[in-house]
Parts: C-alpha cells; structure tokens; sequence
C-alpha cells in the first residue's frame, strides 16, 4: 500500500479543541495567481463517478497490476487497473474515518466512488473509496496552499478551487492527538457544487477528513498516551524504581515531570560520576556511557566522540534532575498509577 506523504519537518499536535491551521496574511484572491504558476497542472483528464463493484482480479503478488470490473453510472461496464504498491499505488480510503484500508474490503456489490484516468494501455485508478454513507464526499483532494485570517482555506484540484474550513468541519479521532493540516497532505473534503463562473472556484466545506494510514493511528494513539502519562498527570509526586520507593521527588516543568538523576539511575543499576569541572554528570551501564550536562543536554559518548541527544538538565536541592522521558530512551519501562510514577529496567 502506497504511503501517505506526511510534510517534511516536524510534525506539530493540533489543539484538540478548535481549528489550528497554518495562517498566512493573504487571501485567496491575492494567492490564487502565484498558487497556480507553483501546481503541476495534470495533462490526463481525471474522472470521479460512484460505480458497483463487480468483480477484483489480482496479478500474482502486490507489485503486479491488479484490476477492478465495476458498472458505470448509465449501467456500461468499466474496467479499472491499479497497483497495489509502488510508486503509482492507489489509495484505498475508508470514507467514514479517512483511514487508509486493506483492498481485501473490496467485495463484488459494493457501491464506491473512483477516480481514474484514460491512459493508452487503459483505465488507471487513482483512488477508490470505501463506505460511502448516505452523502459520499466530493473526492480525494492534496492541500495545494493555504491561506486565511479569520477561517483557513485550501487550494486543491490543480489550482481550480480554494475551499473554506469554517471551524468545525474538521473531523478526526478525538480521543487521540491529531497531526496539522499542512500543503501535501491528502483530505476527504464534502461541499456543495461551486459556481461555474469564479476562477478559482471557492466553495464553503461542510466536512473534511485528514486520510491517515493505520500506521500513522497507532503512533496518535501512543502519542495519546505518552501525553496523558507525562503532560496531563500532575497529580504524579512519589518515585517507585525497581521496587523502591522515593517519596516527593518528582517535580514537574513547563507540564513535564522530572526525576531526580542519581537516585533513579543508580537504583536501575547505572554507575554515576559527577566531574565538577564540566558541571556533567558521567553515566554508564552495559556498554552505554551518556554524559549529561547541567542547563546543557545529555550526549551519547560513543567511539570517543560526543553526539548531543536529548533534555536540559536542572538542578533542584543540590541534585540534577532530568525528564523522565530520558531513563525511557535508556531502555526503562515508565508507567503511572495515580500519584506514584514506577521505573523499571531489567
């Protein structure tokens, strides 16, 4: 299955609370011109229509050309080729979550929207869409461009339509922490039909879905967790590391709890050295030697070079304390029940 391209750079969690776009000063108007001259303008004439599964025949394995044969909308036969992998995949999309599903959810009888271009060798299916519901989006679109002040907008469709996000319209899984819409990334938009005479069209959305792989829901789902253990449980304050206990040593940052360094790491059996010069901390165990660096970071030493990795150390009652995420990276396994934060590496 092909992989949804994520933007580039950092990927930031949207509020889970109202709309957080990217905005930019211009309005569309003004972006419309330079935001067409930067899309490549496709030279196939693309083709979305709602069509009956008839029958799905499979190559030999997933890297050969797999086909589709489904009835029209005037009832013609229509035969559609794809690819399960590669660098021309299409996208299988379950049309009530935008998530990312399994070609073996395509039955004989199903009703599905496709989207597919006339090439010479035949019909080449882009993306197909599964469980419609009752009002079935309008397509598969790639964010173009953005733009807004009060609400977002979005360029897609090749530089042919700007679409308005009022707050609201965005849905995704609640329960997890979400990525940001961001250029390149592929949404299930629903509106009504645009008016014929405006260049760009602009059309209001009453729906949009962010197409995410199972991949991509897990790690919203651990990102999930980690947040409610480290940012959203402040009630945490005792220590249990390895079976001991060490009462009203955790203290929190910025939301992030933070352990006191050489209690937690020599009761996980690491050795500690403190060099006052350096103002550094020297940890070891089973090969791994990390120096970590008071108002500094931590660093791996390793072939006898330093590699920056992870924190900013601080200093609380005379004893350098780290985030607790850190003795995690070293291989610990970290939970929370109620007030007391257990640490344990074996």
């Amino acid at each position: 299955m092909k992989k949804i391209k994520i933007a580039c750079g950092t990927l930031l969690l949207a509020a889970l609370l109202g709309w957080n776009c990217p905005v930019w000063a211009a309005e569309p108007a003004a972006l419309a011109a330079e935001a067409q001259q930067n899309v490549v303008v496709q030279t196939e004439q693309r083709i979305t229509m709602e069509v009956l599964i008839k029958q799905v025949g499979s190559g030999a394995d997933k890297t050969e050309e797999h086909y589709i044969l489904a009835n029209g909308q005037n009832g013609e036969e229509l035969r559609l080729n794809f690819m399960e992998e590669g660098e021309n995949a299409a996208l299988l999309v379950d049309a009530q979550t935008g998530i990312l599903t399994d070609w073996l959810n395509v039955q004989p009888g199903s009703r599905v929207m496709v989207n597919y271009s006339q090439q010479p060798n035949g019909n080449q299916l882009h993306y197909l869409l599964l469980n419609l519901g009752e009002e079935p989006p309008a397509g598969l679109f790639t964010v173009e461009d953005m733009a807004g002040l009060l609400e977002s907008r979005i360029l897609v469709d090749n530089g042919r339509l700007w679409v308005s996000l009022p707050k609201g319209v965005w849905q995704y899984p609640k329960e997890y922490n979400v990525l940001s819409l961001g250029v390149g990334h592929q949404v299930l938009l629903w509106y009504d039909e645009p008016e014929a005479s405006q260049q760009p069209a602009q059309v209001v959305a009453v729906k949009m879905l962010h197409i995410y792989s199972p991949q991509e829901i897990e790690e919203m789902r651990q990102d999930k967790i980690r947040a409610d253990m480290y940012y959203n449980n402040r009630q945490t304050r005792h220590l249990l590391v390895n079976g001991e206990r060490l009462p009203d040593v955790v203290r929190y940052v910025h939301g992030e709890p933070y352990l006191p360094l050489r209690q937690t790491a020599e009761k996980l059996g690491f050795d500690v050295e403190w060099q006052e010069t350096e103002r550094a901390a020297y940890i070891s165990r089973n090969g791994l030697r990390a120096k970590v660096v008071l108002y500094d970071g931590v660093y791996w030493l390793a072939n006898g070079r330093e590699q920056s990795y992870y924190g900013l150390p601080r200093e609380y009652d005379n004893e350098i304390c780290v985030p607790a995420e850190l003795f995690e990276i070293f291989g610990a396994d970290i939970a929370v029940d109620g007030q007391t934060m257990i640490v344990e590496l074996k």
